[in-house]
Parts: C-alpha cells; sequence; structure tokens
C-alpha cells in the first residue's frame, strides 16, 4: 500500500531549501554515528513542496546510502540552484555502486539488486519506487550516477518555486 501513493492528501507550502537541508544534515548526523556525513553545498532557494514527503524522500536516499556503503565511510549531501530554474538535492556515497543495468530498475517496485550484494540489507525493494514516486508528485525527476566499487549519487531535481524565478529574471 505504501509503494501506491496515488491517493494522498498533500500539503504544499514554499519551502526554504536552505534550512530544510541544513535541518536535515543536523538530523541524520545526530541519528546516524556509523558514517561521516557533509553538507557540501547548501544554496539557497525555495521550492513548492510537501514538507513531509520531500522529507520522506531525501531520508530514504541517506538511509540507502548507509546501507550500501562500509562504515566510517563518507556521505555527502549537496543542495543547489541550477540554471535558475531547478532545485538539485544530491546524497552521494562512497559504497559498492550500482550496475549499469540495475540502475535503469531500481525505482521499480519491488526491485532488488542482486542479493549477493545486498546481503542482510533487508527491505521490501519499496524504498526508491517511493522515493520516485514523491518526486513525482512534485514535478520532479530523478538522476542517478553511479560507479561500481566507487559510490552512488542520486539527486532529486526540483522545479524552483516562482517566487524565486520572478526574483532571478
Amino acid at each position: 500500500a505504501k509503494g501506491e501513493i496515488t491517493k494522498i492528501n498533500t500539503n504544499f507550502q514554499i519551502i526554504e531549501m536552505k534550512d530544510f537541508i541544513q535541518q536535515i544534515h543536523t538530523d541524520t548526523e545526530v541519528s546516524s554515528k556509523t558514517h561521516k556525513f557533509y553538507l557540501e553545498k547548501n544554496e539557497e532557494y525555495k521550492v513548492e513542496a510537501d514538507v513531509t514527503l520531500l522529507q520522506q524522500a531525501i531520508r530514504a536516499l541517506i538511509e540507502n546510502a548507509i546501507k550500501y556503503s562500509e562504515e566510517n565511510t563518507n556521505i555527502y549531501i549537496e543542495s543547489i540552484i541550477k540554471d535558475g530554474k531547478k532545485g538539485i538535492v544530491s546524497i552521494r556515497d562512497e559504497g559498492v555502486g550500482i550496475s549499469e543495468e540495475d540502475t535503469k530498475r531500481i525505482f521499480d517496485r519491488f526491485y532488488r539488486v542482486d542479493l549477493s550484494r545486498t546481503k542482510a540489507t533487508g527491505g521490501t525493494g519499496l524504498g526508491l519506487a517511493i522515493v520516485k514516486r514523491i518526486v513525482e508528485i512534485h514535478n520532479g525527476r530523478i538522476e542517478i550516477d553511479s560507479k561500481m566499487n566507487k559510490g552512488t549519487e542520486i539527486s532529486i531535481v526540483l522545479p524552483i518555486g516562482e517566487t524565486d524565478a520572478a526574483v532571478s529574471e
């Protein structure tokens, strides 16, 4: 049921992303002691979003970064504005990476990457499908860049709120 976010009550509001991402970074540092978290860039821009859903999507990406990278490795959080039209929130790890074949399917419901790499990680294969659906609800998209045994970067690309678009013109 959680995989089907079709009829969901949303509460969209303008979010100041710099404060929003700073809070997620702080909460993550406090709650996870297995990795080192870096807030690389955290630019000022606004998006229209449901705070709870967007938070859920970003935290799911952070949880995956933790799950698929060795303890004591680094996880990087970045939030930038691109072309004055898009806000990009990226989570990058130094983990096992995802094959090119698997990157095409990891956002499908119930899809699990090769079990030999997911030993004891658990999960149902719904997490990234839910993230994708949340991003779609926000008229955004997901981008992924992964290299085997080097790490993965997953980015949520969102349209910037009209309030900023008007200012930057």
